[in-house]
């Protein structure tokens, strides 16, 4: 593969950016036309190319952690290792910042994707990721808070995700909050067919439907439209991007 070229590539820095903005656009391009490609291939060059960017970054540490999966095991290895706090915070950041696009459509990575996209961006435009280490360590928190209330309760992926959305625009009580996502999810739930969102007909009424649940609602908790307008809209987001077993 061309990429084996990176090894030896000292300008390799002064490119990053452009060699990232690539990546992004060539994974829209996976999902927009959906090519023939082996994954498995993919998969294993992928890897690969990780490894080599980590080589050349932190040429002083990355590598020594080889991860079988980028997950929160990953980040424990990070954690635990020999490496210094500044490699570990970056590598910390940059795991996390894979995790979300993996699991885009995990609720509880989803509610921190922008968090995670503030502080790359933060660290990437110069701040010294020591500064950023106690936001992490917030994020990386939250995770392991919700991962652990996410087995208490009897919630599924769609209404747990629509309770999380709730908790940022409502402050009431967790047991009302899961009532709500239980109700709209009750609502929606016969039209939520595969592939739903390619339908119009079924996308409008969906929308429809969240937007008179929440109307009926509006006067007890007090919304004001700039709430109502938002929670509508992360909601209908959130649920259009929901995938049933088939």
């Amino acid at each position: 593969m061309r990429f084996e070229f990176l090894r030896s590539e000292g300008r390799i820095l002064e490119v990053l950016t452009k060699y990232k903005w690539l990546s992004a656009l060539y994974e829209y391009y996976k999902k927009l036309l959906k090519p023939d490609i082996d994954e498995t291939k993919l998969e294993k060059y992928f890897q690969r190319t990780i490894g080599l960017i980590h080589e050349l970054i932190e040429p002083a540490g990355l590598k020594r952690v080889e991860p079988k999966a980028i997950d929160l095991g990953y980040i424990k290895q990070i954690k635990s290792s020999d490496l210094t706090p500044t490699q570990k915070y970056i590598g910390i950041l940059t795991a996390l910042k894979h995790i979300c696009i993996l699991r885009e459509k995990n609720p509880i990575y989803k509610s921190i994707a922008d968090r995670v996209r503030e502080l790359v961006e933060k660290w990437q435009e110069g701040e010294d990721i020591l500064e950023l280490a106690q936001s992490i360590e917030e994020v990386l928190n939250y995770i392991n808070e919700k991962e652990e209330e996410k087995k208490k309760t009897e919630l599924n992926d769609l209404e747990f995700g629509v309770k999380l959305i709730f908790e940022n625009r409502l402050k009431i009580k967790p047991e009302e909050i899961e009532d709500l996502a239980k109700r709209i999810y009750i609502e929606i739930k016969d039209s939520l067919y595969p592939n739903w969102d390619q339908n119009p007909a079924t996308s409008k009424y969906v929308e429809r439907k969240i937007r008179e649940f929440l109307t009926e609602i509006k006067p007890k908790y007090k919304l004001t439209y700039e709430d109502f307008d938002k929670l509508h809209g992360e909601i209908y987001s959130f649920v259009s991007q929901y995938e049933p077993e088939k």
